[in-house]
């Protein structure tokens, strides 16, 4: 996988960005990013909403993506009995000011390598709650994820109520950012590239 550039994911270097709804009356921001697809989740993120947004009032769960704010998923929004607090912005450039505003980001995927966004996440700070794919489990004993069956929405609904319990502390986040540095920095990902090069005795 990529590497993720700390400085520039990081808290210390970005204000929270703004979203719709939520500014006025405080609380936490559940986090997708990701274009709209099948393969991506966001359905089963939404009807996980369903059953966990009653008993958290205050929170509000938030689309980042191309096509997140139009088509199949603006619909789904919209019929939702919670669409005041479901937000689906669309493409957005200021995604570690969205990660500054989240309490938690959702990696709801069948299916992909591992998401930028989950390495982002923890670069930030941020709780992350993933699907079991096999992308994600490969890192499951070296950094933090809480995770959920790709594709159960009771699962992910139950996932996201544990992590929303949990006082998210800054020994928490300082957790999650040094794990993200020991294991997506770019120092540590090039020199995980010159070791591959010496131990398969290819160029430099």
């Amino acid at each position: 996988y990529s590497a993720t550039d700390m400085d520039h994911f990081s808290p210390e270097s970005h204000e929270q960005s703004k979203v719709p709804g939520l500014s006025e009356i405080g609380g936490n921001v559940v986090l997708l990013i990701g274009n709209f697809h099948a393969n991506k989740g966001h359905l089963v993120l939404l009807e996980a909403f369903e059953q966990f947004g009653e008993k958290h009032p205050k929170t509000h769960l938030v689309f980042v993506g191309h096509n997140t704010d139009r088509g199949l998923l603006a619909e789904r929004i919209a019929q939702s009995r919670f669409s005041t607090r479901i937000h689906g912005l669309g493409f957005r450039q200021d995604i570690p000011g969205l990660l500054q505003a989240a309490r938690v980001v959702v990696n709801a995927s069948f299916e992909e390598g591992f998401a930028g966004a989950i390495r982002e996440g923890l670069a930030m700070g941020v709780a992350v709650v993933a699907s079991d794919i096999p992308a994600n489990r490969e890192v499951a004993d070296t950094v933090p994820l809480r995770f959920f069956s790709a594709g159960q929405s009771r699962e992910l609904a139950k996932a996201l109520a544990d992590e929303l319990a949990i006082e998210d502390n800054s020994e928490l986040k300082k957790k999650r950012r040094e794990a993200a540095f020991q294991e997506f920095s770019v120092p540590v990902m090039v020199q995980r590239t010159l070791n591959a090069y010496k131990e398969f005795g290819l160029p430099k």
